[in-house]
Order: C-alpha cells, then sequence, then structure tokens
C-alpha cells in the first residue's frame, strides 16, 4: 500500500496544484455505500462542474494517515467525503444516502468553504 502511495503521491500533488482544493472520498472494501456510490455518481462526477473543479481521490481507510492532508477528527466511517482546501480539511460528508441527497450536500459544502463554482 505505501509503495502504491508513493507512487501516486507526486501524481496528485503535481495535478492539484498540490492540493489547492479536492474532493477525497475514503472508503474500504466491501463498503456496500461505496459501491452505490460509485455505481450512481461515480461515472458522471468527473463530468459535472463540480467534479472538474474539485478532482476525486479516493483514499482507502487503512491509509488515511499516510495523506498529505489534515483532518479536523478522524475519519471512522465510509464513504467519507473530504473537502481539501490546500491541505485542510473544509468540509465533511459522512455516509452516502443517495444521488438525490449527495448533490445538493457537496453544493452545500462547497459553498459555505467559499469555493467559486466557476473557477
Amino acid at each position: 500500500m505505501r509503495f502504491l502511495l508513493s507512487l501516486l503521491l507526486p501524481l496528485w500533488l503535481a495535478t492539484g496544484g498540490a492540493m489547492a482544493q479536492s474532493l477525497v472520498m475514503v472508503e474500504q472494501p466491501g463498503c456496500l455505500y461505496c459501491a452505490r456510490w460509485h455505481e450512481e455518481i461515480g461515472l458522471a462526477y468527473p463530468k459535472t462542474p463540480l467534479g472538474e473543479r474539485l478532482g476525486l481521490v479516493r483514499v482507502p481507510l487503512s491509509g488515511i494517515g499516510e495523506q498529505p492532508f489534515t483532518t479536523a477528527r478522524p475519519v471512522t466511517f465510509t464513504p467519507t467525503f473530504l473537502l481539501i482546501v490546500n491541505g485542510q480539511e473544509a468540509g465533511r460528508l459522512e455516509g452516502y444516502a443517495g444521488a438525490h441527497f449527495f448533490w445538493p450536500l457537496l453544493e452545500g459544502m462547497v459553498d459555505k468553504a467559499g469555493i467559486a463554482k466557476d473557477g
């Protein structure tokens, strides 16, 4: 796992402007709600305005402590979506209750963090 992270981290930093703004999805194997998110949202997310603005970074729960950002509190549930701005947690969504809840909650989190939607 550490080897994989060591390969991906430079790419992540290079493409994200030192992680200026990202949406981190913390997940784990066997997580049914993670799988549901991938089925319902995963393919569409990068094609949306928010997805273009906030690149999605998938992180295993077991590797959350090895990431180059800080969280406001420990991550214990999956999926957990972390809005990362300049290496700091700026917002958090815990769980996934369906697309009809996810999009408005994500929009609200982005608005609260003061991130411009148009780039």
